[in-house]
């Protein structure tokens, strides 16, 4: 139709569509930027597979030192037919100076068998014993040396490698062939969790048909003697084909983050379309009267006119698509410096592109209803009144808004009865995600109440207040578009920010140090709260630490490693050991803190510390031994349980005299030396460690590393917050353009531009203050409610100085937007 066409060439009506293209480009590089960070099929087969097709091996023997065992298994390999394979040790807890985490893999890496995963940045791959490429160590220079297990291994670094999936915080070792044959047995002996199990990439022959060439030379391998047929079995079990791990294709970050994509591209599309159609119901409904007077019939009129907006609107959201790709190819390589992977890059943004044309023609489904049935309060009615007489148009408009307000309300208690029955489906982050989504539609369908709210606010407040109250009640869909859309998007930024807060604290609260500054701990090999060998005892003799002395620490015991399972003290109530000291002041040298008189008189007693999450009263508490029937009941207080890897166990503390008045078992338990000075500590570790001491056997204080935070989960907060910030300041903008008229009328009755420009400024602030509050509510209700049935790992902290920065930078660019608009605005006078 011809007026179709000439409306659509309206200039205001493209400016308007702005919020679309901010929806889309945001929506496309969120998309682009979770699916690229989520490993896909071909990665994990880079990873863990290379060109092979068969992966078997990890965990069932150990192989033996200083005995060959690359050799023997390639040479089982091809007896039964294997021509292309790749054998490698995966040497676990191999210790590298003080680096008890090392990752160590022994194999011939001169071949290249994994191109995909290591690649060789610098000096060349190790070939003979001893030798070895590192990956993932600033300081690995080609010619250095490393000194493994004590020094009893020493390592000529002979090249540096990247590995494209590398191990957060940990080094890999890539270590030339025959480095575990050349090491001495008892050696090893002394680092008991250090061993090499032998791994088989390979392709050709079934797992069968390896598996039963492989058994014999396994049993030869393992130092426990175990039968062929046993490890064939094991060996069997332990296979994984490429196949199997590529269908095995971890949840994608989309999916495990429903707020952080799949939620916004349902609602945005619908709703930045609903808010330009908002924007734009005044201009439509003056046209749509204007074709009537001409004659046009009211149907075809407002079809067409909707067809009108509806070509922009498109192309907006085609454009924004566009430009979100672009962006995303800029970013590219700021994703693959944070990510710990490669960048998936097959990438098809089709389904996304289809999401958002989908949301946008939903929507403009529906303007019809928003624009021309909803009747527009203060202003000329509906336009059906043109064609049909007054009472009866005004009659219709009566029944009209009942009907939509009954449905209205009868959806938001439908979705919050649906909301209050999910609370207890809420037991991780995802449920969360999905109970933020229904509360965020809960305030859409409420957001009219809000403006009421809002609007009595007003009344009392001036002029300017009852003004601006009646511009929002004269564009009431309008206002309530942009309270829904700032509830959305404020909501979805918000909530992230917090919830990013509550996982690194949840983190923080999980690297715990071992144990307090100024103090180290020497414990058992196998179990860590009982005492040294005597190996590290005669080490210690030689150190620092032979003039210090250390607090006579003993454990309520007398279990022994490889004996009878022993008897235990517990206290009822508190599980895990209970150590003993001499003294109160050496408790709370243990603790790091001074005692309330209450704790050290009950100690003094003959008491029991009970560790616990908090602080409790004086109480008695009974102690019993395990497997007797022995019981006493002892004057005790709880005490919050410090912040100490080596205490996160205990179950309390007592002092020696008290346990040896109740004839409780006992026995030696971990030395601990304190009143040490830094300086001290670090030298007496490395004194240890170079006389062959296990570090892991060596407790130091450390500063937690900081929590690393998923870089999904980062990109997500950044590609939220940038949602937010363009659609709001767009619709804002775009929303000042559409107020011509009433900015007219304002300066026609004699008002000041600086008064009228005042009267705009206190409105859009009422409907973000608006927004803001059902902002808040989406983002922090759904989290209180998931820290409260997360059995205590996550607790809701909100950061609320990030909080209000990044509220306050959404209400400054709203709030610039309006001021910049309206400056710029126009006023156009017409009757």
């Amino acid at each position: 139709m011809t007026y179709t066409r000439r409306f659509a060439r309206d200039r205001t009506g493209w400016q308007a569509c702005w919020p679309v293209a901010a929806t889309s480009l945001c929506l496309v590089w969120l998309y682009c930027a979770l699916t690229a960070l989520t490993l896909n099929a071909t990665q994990i087969r880079d990873r863990d597979f290379g060109p092979y097709d068969y992966h078997g091996g990890f965990g069932v023997v150990a192989a033996s030192p200083g005995r060959a065992s690359l050799e023997p298994i390639e040479a089982a390999l091809a007896d039964v037919g294997v021509s292309r394979s790749f054998v490698f040790l995966s040497i676990q807890n191999l210790t590298v100076g003080l680096d008890t985490h090392a990752v160590a893999l022994e194999g011939r890496w001169n071949a290249e068998p994994l191109p995909d995963r290591y690649r060789l940045v610098a000096g060349r791959w190790p070939t003979g014993p001893r030798e070895v490429a590192i990956a993932g160590e600033t300081a690995a220079i080609p010619g250095s040396t490393r000194q493994a297990l004590g020094g009893d291994l020493q390592l000529d670094v002979v090249g540096e490698v990247e590995d494209l999936f590398p191990a957060r915080h940990r080094p890999t070792y890539l270590l030339g062939p025959g480095t575990w044959e050349s090491l001495d047995p008892a050696v090893v002996e002394r680092y008991q969790l250090t061993e090499a199990d032998p791994v088989v990439l390979w392709s050709g022959p079934p797992v069968g048909v390896v598996a039963a060439g492989l058994g014999n030379t396994l049993a030869a391998l393992g130092a426990d003697r175990q039968s062929p047929a046993r490890l064939e079995r094991q060996f069997r079990r332990s296979v994984l084909t490429a196949d199997e791990a590529s269908a095995a294709v971890p949840r994608s970050w989309i999916e495990l983050v429903p707020a952080g994509y799949t939620l916004p591209s349902f609602i945005t599309p619908v709703l930045a379309t609903a808010l330009v159609g908002s924007l734009r119901r005044p201009s439509l409904r003056r046209r749509a009267e204007l074709l009537i007077r001409l004659g046009v019939t009211p149907r075809p009129a407002q079809a067409g006119l909707i067809a009108a907006l509806a070509l922009p609107l498109l192309i907006a959201a085609l454009g924004g698509c566009g430009v979100g790709i672009l962006i995303f190819t800029a970013t590219k390589p700021l994703l693959a410096r944070v990510a710990d992977h490669p960048l998936a890059l097959d990438l098809d943004v089709l389904p996304v592109t289809a999401r958002i044309l989908l949301g946008v023609l939903v929507a403009v489904s529906i303007l019809p209803l928003l624009v021309f049935r909803t009747p527009s309060v203060g202003g000329a009615g509906q336009i059906a009144a043109t064609a049909n007489t007054t009472a009866d148009a005004g009659a219709s408009t009566r029944r009209l808004t009942i009907n939509l307000t009954d449905v209205r309300q009868v959806a938001a208690v439908a979705m919050a009865a649906g909301a209050l029955w999910c609370l207890r489906l809420v037991d991780d982050g995802i449920a969360a995600m999905w109970l933020s989504g229904a509360c965020l539609v809960l305030i859409m369908l409420l957001s009219a109440e809000l403006l009421a709210a809002s609007r009595r606010l007003l009344a009392g407040h001036g002029a300017r207040g009852r003004l601006a109250g009646r511009l929002i009640t004269t564009q009431w869909v309008r206002s309530c578009f942009t309270v829904a859309a700032l509830s959305a998007l404020m909501g979805g930024a918000v909530g992230f920010v917090v919830l990013l807060a509550m996982l690194r604290a949840a983190v923080a609260d999980d690297a715990r140090p071992e144990v307090l500054p100024g103090q180290l701990m020497l414990v058992d090999r196998q179990v860590d709260f009982l005492p040294p060998s005597q190996s590290t005892r005669a080490a210690v003799v030689n150190t620092t630490l032979a003039s210090a002395t250390d607090i006579d620490v003993r454990v309520l015991t007398d279990f022994r490693p490889g004996g009878p399972s022993g008897h235990f003290a517990n206290v009822a109530g508190a599980s895990g050991e209970i150590f003993t000291v001499p003294s109160v002041e050496d408790v709370e040298t243990l603790l790091g803190r001074s005692l309330p008189g209450a704790a050290a008189t009950a100690l003094s007693a003959g008491g029991v510390l009970v560790l616990a999450d908090d602080d409790g009263p004086p109480q008695s508490y009974p102690i019993t031994v395990t497997d007797t029937e022995r019981r006493a009941m002892v004057p005790g207080v709880a005490l919050h349980r410090p912040a100490l890897d080596w205490l996160s166990s205990a179950g309390g503390l007592m002092l020696t005299t008290g346990a040896d008045a109740l004839k409780l078992p006992m026995q030696e338990g971990p030395h601990l030396y304190a009143g040490l000075s830094e300086q001290q500590v670090a030298t007496a570790r490395r004194e240890l460690v170079a006389a062959g001491v296990d570090p892991r056997t060596v407790l130091v204080f450390s500063d937690p590393r900081p929590p690393l935070t998923p870089a999904a989960l980062v990109a997500t907060t950044i590609g939220l917050t940038a949602l937010a910030a363009l659609v709001l300041v767009a619709a804002t903008g775009s929303g000042v353009a559409t107020l011509r008229r009433q900015f007219g009328r304002l300066l026609a009755i004699g008002l000041p531009p600086r008064w009228g420009r005042s009267v705009l400024l206190i409105q859009h602030a009422t409907l973000m203050l608006a927004g803001t509050a059902g902002a808040l509510l989406t983002a922090l209700v759904p989290l209180w409610i998931f820290s409260r049935t997360a059995g205590g790992q996550y607790v809701l902290q909100v950061p609320w100085a990030q909080v209000s920065a990044l509220i306050a930078a959404f209400w400054a660019g709203c709030l610039i937007a309006v001021l910049t608009s309206s400056i710029r605005l126009r006023p156009r006078l017409e009757p």
